[in-house]
């Protein structure tokens, strides 16, 4: 899946109509990160909006997760997916944080994103970005 080529978004983030605080945090997140890396501008849409073809990375418990098979409402509190369906990606988790730990993961350990502390961070400069298939789950090791 390509996500930015040349330093240009090529796909959308998409988020469910009913996003919740956290979920929007984690779509803000992930753009924000995508930004700094690609240099390419990340619009963020909710799923029900009419949207032009194109890949997407879909954020949270959206129709199209559900559709696939990601049931998030089944899925631990902290429990979070990254997975890939063709040219789309689904960063998902159970409600209220696993969504916002799969955007975290996705950005650490498939973009090359770390946080040091509250104030370092190492972002990666890639004006070209694209992902393999990806098919990971977890939750924390120690639970809140």
């Amino acid at each position: 899946m390509v996500i930015a080529r040349e330093g240009t978004a090529v796909c959308a983030i998409a988020l469910a109509d009913n996003a919740s605080a956290p979920e929007q945090k984690a779509g803000a997140e992930l753009a924000a990160y995508l930004t700094k890396v690609t240099g390419g501008e990340f619009v963020i849409l909710r799923e029900g909006q009419a949207l032009k073809p194109g890949p997407r990375i879909y954020v949270g418990p959206t129709q199209f997760a559900k559709e696939q098979g990601v049931e998030c409402e089944r899925l631990g509190a902290e429990h979070w997916v990254m997975r890939t369906f063709g040219g789309n990606l689904v960063l998902a988790g159970g409600r209220p944080r696993g969504t916002l730990y799969a955007v975290h993961h996705f950005l650490e350990d498939v973009v090359g994103v770390h946080w040091w502390s509250p104030w370092a961070e190492f972002v990666p400069a890639r004006a070209d970005l694209s992902v393999g298939k990806l098919d990971r789950q977890g939750e924390p090791a120690f639970r809140n």
